[in-house]
């Protein structure tokens, strides 16, 4: 598996925060890694990886995954089947 990394460097003087308190600059550089999306999730429960972008379901499997987002899933759910929330709450795991 080949694993492409860029490193984007920002132009002297773009890269400073002027809304910042503190005069050090942040670190403005941004890593893109090239992985299989099957293994996007795993990397992002791991803090390999800040975020990712692909395709479905990889991105909903990310979201209804998280147990953070469960409430939320419920909630969307209901609202979407038109079912009471109890209903929906036993429904989903």
């Amino acid at each position: 598996m080949a694993v492409l990394v860029l490193t984007f460097s920002l132009i002297a003087g773009c890269g400073t925060n002027k809304l910042s308190s503190s005069s050090e600059p942040k670190d403005q550089t941004i890593y893109i890694v090239q992985t299989p999306p099957g293994n996007m999730l795993e990397q992002l429960k791991n803090n390999e990886i800040d975020g990712f972008v692909a395709w479905e379901p990889f991105n909903a499997n990310a979201f209804i995954n998280n147990p953070a987002n469960l409430q939320k899933v419920q909630q969307y759910a209901a609202e979407f089947t038109s079912k009471p929330l109890e209903v929906v709450t036993k429904a989903l795991p």
